[in-house]
């Protein structure tokens, strides 16, 4: 108990510390800091089940565009597709009850290169009316990516 109370004084005699260096700075005084506080974070860079990550060059490196969208906002891709370019990959997934491939005709009628596209939807119905899973959605369409970024 002793340790602990130890502990929470000095503690609190930092905090004093501190709060004095910053009114200090705050009015304009210059008072020299007493000491010097310094902390070291640990962060984890490596994951047991993710992918190992080679070391590409500039040359190699390709993006997909991922996205994901309502049926109504369908006629939007007519713009991302002319704005991305008809040679750069797109990966969306369309929340609608239609299939891909009716997503994919309509999409090549809006301008789109269907060599380009990896178009998945998502069933409406699996979702009560007010929900719009967003979450789901983008990670099907990142499964898809098969270019570097």
């Amino acid at each position: 108990e002793s340790g602990m109370k130890g502990q929470v004084e000095e503690a609190e005699a930092e905090h004093a510390r501190m709060r004095r260096q910053i009114d200090a700075t705050l009015t304009g005084e210059t008072e020299p800091p007493k000491h010097k506080v310094e902390r070291t974070h640990t962060f984890l860079t490596k994951l047991g089940g993710a992918p190992a990550c080679t070391p590409i060059g500039p040359d190699e490196i390709e993006y997909t565009l991922v996205t994901q969208l309502s049926r109504d906002r369908m006629w939007m891709m007519h713009h991302h597709c002319q704005r991305w370019g008809l040679s750069n990959p797109i990966s969306l997934v369309v929340y609608t009850d239609e299939t891909a491939e009716q997503i994919t005709d309509e999409l090549a009628q809006l301008g789109c290169n269907r060599d380009y596209l990896a178009v998945q939807t998502l069933g409406t119905s699996a979702y009560a009316p007010h929900e719009y899973p967003v979450n789901v959605m983008r990670n099907m369409a990142l499964r898809e990516v098969r270019t570097s970024h």
